[in-house]
């Protein structure tokens, strides 16, 4: 294409020409000279680059709807009608993503009586399907093959939602009349399949083993050739499990180092330094005032007592939380005097989003 037909959903290089926008970026406008990343957990699709896909939800509250495409671990409301408009929600009586109430499923509308204080879509899989088996675990909802025709349902089914029966090499697929089939343009998913992030509902690895050595490999699951480990909603546990000679048992499966230091991720986790290995723990809680102080560093995964601590997560702001349940109040890392570049900081657990000149809560990872 010349210059001037370089049309949304494309973009001018530097070398004059009119390009594609990548994967998981967009325009809007014709003749851009960039593409704009789409949010976390959206991505697009061919032949429509002019939009991100990804978790919609609206909330009606009091007559007025907002609509949400992120999660959320702030959300103050009492009473509201919620409806999932792309994916599968989950709704929490407590901020960052803790009691559950309920699931909120794609195009399906709940009114929600308790308070609700935050709010995530429940991503499993939905917008990118896992490279182990082509596809064939993808139960998302995109129904718009790669060359913009509608899906038609698939036979004997009430649905016309990409997938992959026959595990094509090329991913999920659907009819689009009665005979012919057209891939879906859904992308691989990228991130390490091979670890998990919060209870494991995004788990798509191949893991096949319990933590308990010498058990034995997975029980298939019922109906499935497959034996890989994974997080269903009936049974919470808190990672990724299978069944091993009859028993529900933990597979052998990591934890992601870092999604707790994601702020999209409203995950807890531990904050280790790279050099020593060690990781922040609160000591002991010892209240002066409003400080809590004897922050360390120990052992990774020590055994806890009652009064000590290494759950931390980091949210949008930059403040790194603590999650000790007995406080009443939120706690943050504090870093005293950094303000003024002593080298000689003293950081401890501070009531957060401190405004004082002279200490400094905010942080960010660094690559």
């Amino acid at each position: 294409l010349s210059y001037g037909l370089c049309e949304a959903g494309n973009y001018i290089s530097t070398e004059g020409e009119c390009t594609e926008c990548p994967r998981g970026t967009y325009t809007t406008q014709a003749e851009s000279k960039k593409c704009v990343q789409c949010p976390s957990g959206h991505t697009t699709y061919r032949p429509d680059l002019t939009k991100c896909y990804g978790p919609k939800i609206a909330i009606n509250y009091e007559g007025t709807t907002t609509y949400r495409t992120s999660q959320i671990s702030k959300l103050v409301t009492d009473k509201a009608t919620y409806r999932a408009y792309v994916g599968d929600w989950f709704v929490y009586s407590k901020i960052f993503y803790k009691d559950r109430q309920m699931e909120i499923p794609h195009e399906e509308m709940r009114f929600v009586k308790p308070t609700i204080k935050s709010i995530r879509p429940k991503m499993m899989n939905k917008f990118c399907y896992a490279p182990r088996d082509n596809g064939a675990s993808y139960r998302g909802y995109r129904n718009v093959a790669e060359d913009g025709r509608a899906c038609v349902n698939w036979p004997g089914e009430n649905h016309n939602y990409c997938r992959n029966p026959n595990n094509a090499k090329g991913g999920p697929w659907c009819y689009v009349n009665q005979t012919k089939g057209v891939y879906c343009d859904i992308p691989k998913c990228t991130q390490d399949v091979e670890c998990y992030t919060g209870e494991g509902h995004e788990y798509m690895g191949s893991v096949s083993e319990t933590e308990i050595k010498g058990t034995g490999p997975c029980e298939n699951w019922a109906g499935t050739s497959s034996n890989y480990c994974k997080q269903t909603d009936a049974v919470p546990v808190p990672k990724p499990w299978c069944f091993s000679r009859g028993i529900k048992s933990h597979c052998d499966v990591e934890r992601c180092e870092r999604d707790c230091g994601d702020p999209t991720s409203g995950v807890w986790g531990t904050f280790r330094a790279k050099n020593s290995g060690l990781c922040i723990e609160v000591d002991t809680y010892k209240k002066d005032g409003d400080i809590i102080r004897n922050l360390v560093m120990n052992t990774c995964k020590a055994p806890m007592k009652s009064d000590t601590d290494q759950t931390f997560k980091m949210d949008s702001n930059g403040f790194i939380i603590n999650k000790n349940d007995t406080l009443k109040t939120e706690y943050c890392i504090n870093l005293s005097g950094d303000r003024n570049k002593n080298n000689k900081v003293n950081y401890n657990l501070f009531k957060c989003n401190d405004n004082s000149s002279l200490t400094d809560q905010k942080f960010e990872v660094e690559e």
